[in-house]
């Protein structure tokens, strides 16, 4: 299986105050390349690429924030066909990620992000012929852990985060059957 996932999204802030504008968009992209199993199963490998900005002007400060970040891993998805053209599936994953965070008001320098997640994510599928599969995923129940790390301050944090969403994360994919 050939295919990968691709995630937009665009935020701006409706206040109606001329004085206060906050515009935050995010974009990622993860290529996927797997391997079928017995019983409607595949694992594979996946890398990914996300990139985020956050701009707010105010009356008394204006910023801007931009991350981004590569991740590598591996994942298994399980199908559960409703019919011959759709069903369900359950995808695991597990990755590793690294990349950088700049902000314009917050620190000096360049902040370094290494990070670990492991999450699983339901979707459903559309097969409109044997070698092709249209996706929707949504929701996650997901673990991380990421190290901020800046040489420049010698500073150095980490977060840890568990969380349960049920129609967070939207993405869209398309999968080729080799």
């Amino acid at each position: 299986m050939l295919g990968g996932n691709i995630s937009f999204s665009n935020e701006t802030d409706d206040t109606k105050n001329p004085e206060y504008n906050y515009t935050s968009s995010r974009f990622s992209f993860t290529p996927q390349l797997g391997f079928g199993l017995a019983n409607n199963w595949i694992v594979g490998v996946q890398a990914g690429f996300e990139t985020r900005k956050e701009t707010w002007e105010d009356n008394t400060d204006d910023g801007e924030d931009k991350s981004s970040g590569f991740t590598v891993g591996a994942f298994a998805r399980k199908f559960q066909p409703f019919n011959e053209y759709c069903g369900f599936f359950g995808q695991g994953s597990l990755d590793v990620a690294f990349g950088k965070y700049e902000s314009t008001t917050d620190f000096d320098g360049e902040d370094k992000l290494t990070g670990f997640s492991a999450n699983i994510r339901p979707g459903l599928y559309f097969k409109p012929s044997s070698k092709w599969i249209v996706e929707a995923t949504f929701g996650q129940l997901e673990y991380s852990t990421v190290r901020t790390k800046n040489d420049d301050e010698d500073y150095e944090n980490k977060n840890n985060f568990f969380g349960l969403s049920f129609f967070d994360g939207l993405s869209f994919g398309v999968k080729f059957i080799l």
